[in-house]
Order: C-alpha cells, then structure tokens, then sequence
C-alpha cells in the first residue's frame, strides 16, 4: 500500500471513531436527559448536591465539595456546605452558685474582657503576663464565672506551661501560633466570625449587619469592618455588663434593666449560638501538628484558649437557659456530657 493511501486509509478511521463517539455522548445525553417522576432529569437527581444548591460559581461548588468533604469535622467547614443552620450543642452542667448576683457579673465581665483579648493577634503585655503567671491569676480569681467546668481547668493547664518562658520568644512563638489558626489561607484553619458559623457563608453579610444593628442600638457607633469577629462581640458583652454593674451602683434601675436587655437578647441571638462550636474548632485545629513537624513550645497557648472558650460558653449557656431559655433551633442541650476538644 502506497503511503498516501495509508494515511488516507488512518484518517478515515479516525473520522469513524470521531462519529461514533459523537453518537455515543449524544445516546449517553438522552438516556441522562430523560425526565423522571420528580420532573428532574437523571443527571441532575445524580449529581446535585446541597453545595450544587448553595453557590452558583462552578469552581467554588467544586472547592467545597472537595474541602467541606476533607474538613467536616469543622463546625464552620460544615456551615459552608449545608442549608441549614446546626445547633450549637451544649452539655448541661451546674455554674457555681451564689446569691451575690453583682459579683458574678463583675467575674464574668472580667473573663468577657480577658477573651476579648485572647482572641486577637497577641501583644507583648500578653507575652509578659502569660510568662510571670499574673494571666493564670487572673483566671483564678474569677471562680464564680468559670469554675464547674472540666475544659476550663484543661485550658488553664495549657496556659500554666508557659510560665517563666523568655518574653520576646514567647511573644513570637504565640502570633506565629495565632496566625496560624486564624490568618491561614490553608486548611485546616478556623474562621472566627459569627457570619461563617450561623449561615452567610461570608463576612460582611446579613449576620454582620445585624450585629452592627446590636451595637449601634445599645449607643455603641461601630464603624469599621468584621464586628461580629468573635473578639468584638466578646468586648461588647463585657461592655454592656460594665454599664449593668455602674447602673446597680447608682441605683439606677432603668439603666440597669436597658443594659441587661441588650445583653440577653445579644447573648441568645448572637454568641451563644456559635462561641463554644468556635472553641471547639480552635482546640482542635490548634491540637494538630503542622506537617514538617516542627517543635512548637507555644502551641499549649492556643490548645488553652479554645478549651477556656469551650468551658466558659458552656457555662454561661447554661446560666442564660435557667434564667430564659435558649431557641433550640440555636442550641442544644445534650446529656452526653462534653465533646472532646483536643483530638
């Protein structure tokens, strides 16, 4: 056979096997098309998902249905990829108990302040005071708000490790440690906003404004961006129990009770229903090793702000629901006792 023809001959069943695989995808395309009871054809019931139902962007449908699969075991990964919103779940325990309501509120303020500050990018009075051991004295003298629970004791442990270590080498061993939990573009990391956990599924949304709405109505003018970053609805909390408390002492009971009405309706509508699946994510990611390995002293820092986090929004969920129930559509309450926060 001449070459000519050859190639001739090669290209004609190239051409055939062109057709009959056009024919076969056209086939496939039928047979996959075909409606069903439902009034969805076969492909659709196939591969469409929550995710499919969620976001409209093709590479991001792809991303979480690669990532939410990988990282699940997050409380935020989770809200990214389901419609509904999931309960906060809580573990019922008993909070200290006294009759001086005034002193618990000034602890739980102190302890709403000390988180506050906890949350954020760690300054060097942190590093100091987290290495001469007045932090662990802080959380000692606030037993009313957070003695009862076991993860608070966990946490504080954690942090005890850090005593007496070099200041300016702790002071770089926990930013590299928060970064790594919280300014990370790589998972695993964990999101610290109130938009992520309760179904926005990004900052700056509904959720945000409503928390800008919370602020703006109890005389705070916020400005600025991410208010329902968890470290500033901690802040406005303790901010609101400051008032309560210089409104007792005046004697100024419609200050008082203003004060008290938007700490409730912030606590049931806003923290509460996110703050200890927040803490769990944080302990959890913060217990993980990087993957070179590396030794890092400080990463007891982090281990014991998720389990303080953990503990104390255990305890006050509990305290606000034997006061007023807690929407279970939020959070709910469960007698299996506590999650484990460390593995």
């Amino acid at each position: 056979m001449k070459e000519n023809d050859l190639s001739q001959t090669l290209n004609d069943l190239l051409d055939e096997f062109d057709r009959l695989d056009a024919e076969s995808t056209r086939v496939s395309d039928r047979v996959g098309d075909r409606e069903t009871p439902g009034g969805k054809n076969r492909k659709e019931l196939r591969e469409q998902t929550e995710i499919d139902l969620l976001y409209s962007d093709p590479q991001v449908i792809d991303f979480w249905k690669s990532e939410g699969q990988r990282y699940s075991y997050l409380y935020w990964v989770r809200a990214m990829v389901h419609r509904n919103v999931e309960p906060a779940r809580i573990a019922p325990c008993q909070p200290p108990s006294t009759d001086d309501q005034t002193l618990v509120d000034q602890q739980r303020q102190n302890v709403y302040s000390l988180l506050a500050e906890l949350l954020e990018n760690p300054t060097r009075d942190l590093a100091e005071r987290l290495s001469s051991g007045a932090l662990l004295e802080s959380l000692a003298a606030v037993p009313l708000a957070l003695g009862g629970h076991g993860s608070v004791a966990q946490g504080t442990a954690d942090l005890a490790a850090l005593k007496g270590q070099d200041v300016e080498e702790l002071l770089n061993e926990i930013r590299m440690e928060y970064a790594r939990i919280i300014y990370d573009s790589f998972f695993p990391y964990v999101s610290p906003y109130e938009s992520i956990y309760l179904g926005d599924r990004q900052v700056q949304g509904d959720r945000t404004g409503q928390v800008y709405s919370a602020y703006n109505a109890a005389g705070l003018k916020a400005s600025g961006e991410f208010a329902d970053h968890i470290m500033h609805e901690c802040a406005f909390v303790a901010e609101l129990l400051g008032r309560k408390l210089c409104a007792d002492e005046a004697q100024d009971t419609q200050a008082a009770d203003q004060a008290m009405g938007h700490h409730d309706r912030f606590l049931a509508d806003h923290l509460l229903p996110w703050a200890t699946r927040f803490g769990h994510d944080f302990a959890k990611v913060a217990a993980m090793r990087e993957e070179n390995s590396r030794e890092r002293p400080a990463q007891s820092y982090v281990t014991g702000i998720g389990k303080l986090v953990v503990g104390f929004f255990t305890l006050e969920a509990n305290r606000f629901h034997a006061r007023q129930p807690l929407a279970e559509r939020f959070v709910l309450f469960e007698s299996e006792g506590p999650e484990d926060t460390a593995s």
